[in-house]
C-alpha cells in the first residue's frame, strides 16, 4: 500500500478484515479508478501467494480435529473466503486439506463482501444445506455478522473472541453464537444442542 501512497496501518487493516479487498480499497483510495484499485489488489493477493511454500502455514489448534471430526460425520464442508479462489486454494494445498472440503467459495468478486450475508448462503447451497443447519467459523467481526445475517450458528475464534465488539452476538437466543480462543479451547460435544 505504501507503494501506492497509502499509510495502510495495522489498525485499518484489523478494521476491514474480513471484508473484500475492493471495498476497503476504494476507502482508502478514494481517488483511484476501479481499474487502479483492481491492480493493486492483484499486486496485494499476488505477494500473499508468493510467500505461500510448504510449511509456511499450520492449521490453527483444534482445526485439524473439527475438520476431521466433521468429515467422519459425512458432514459436508465448505470454505467461504472472502480471499481470491487462488488464495484459497494455495492455502488448502499448502496445508493439505482439500479433501475434507466438498465446497471452497470465494467472496473477491462479489458485489458485496462480509458482513452481507450473500457468501455464506451461497456456502449453504453449494452444499445443499439449510442455513439454519449450518455453523460458520470466523476469526472477524464482519464474518460473524454475516453469519447472523444468513441465520447461521458461528463459532468466532482469535482476538476478535475476547474483544467488545463480538458481545452483542454472543447474547442473541438464534442464531447461536460462541467464542474461543481457538478450536481447541470450544468443544464439538455441544453443537449438535445448537439444533435439537
Amino acid at each position: 500500500m505504501a507503494d501506492h501512497g497509502v499509510d495502510y496501518t495495522q489498525e485499518l487493516f484489523l478494521h476491514g478484515f474480513g471484508r473484500n479487498n475492493f471495498e476497503i480499497l476504494a476507502e482508502q483510495m478514494p481517488d483511484f479508478t476501479s481499474a487502479k484499485i483492481s491492480q493493486v489488489s492483484e499486486e496485494k493477493e499476488a505477494a500473499y501467494r508468493y510467500l505461500l511454500h510448504p510449511g509456511a502455514l499450520e492449521l490453527l489448534p483444534g482445526v485439524g480435529q473439527w475438520l476431521a471430526h466433521f468429515h467422519a460425520l459425512g458432514l459436508p464442508q465448505a470454505i467461504g473466503s472472502s480471499a481470491p479462489m487462488a488464495n484459497i486454494i494455495a492455502m488448502i494445498h499448502v496445508l493439505e486439506v482439500g479433501d475434507l472440503f466438498h465446497a471452497m467459495l470465494s467472496g473477491y468478486r462479489l458485489p458485496r463482501g462480509k458482513p452481507d450475508p450473500m457468501l455464506f448462503l451461497r456456502c449453504a447451497a453449494a452444499v445443499e444445506a439449510d442455513p439454519a443447519a449450518c455453523v460458520v467459523i470466523e476469526d472477524t467481526i464482519h464474518g460473524i455478522e454475516a453469519a447472523q445475517r444468513a441465520g447461521m450458528a458461528s463459532i468466532v475464534v482469535g482476538p476478535v473472541a475476547k474483544s467488545d465488539a463480538i458481545k452483542p452476538y454472543l447474547r442473541t437466543a438464534w442464531p447461536p453464537c460462541a467464542a474461543a480462543g481457538t478450536l481447541a479451547d470450544q468443544g464439538i460435544e455441544p453443537i449438535p444442542t445448537w439444533f435439537a
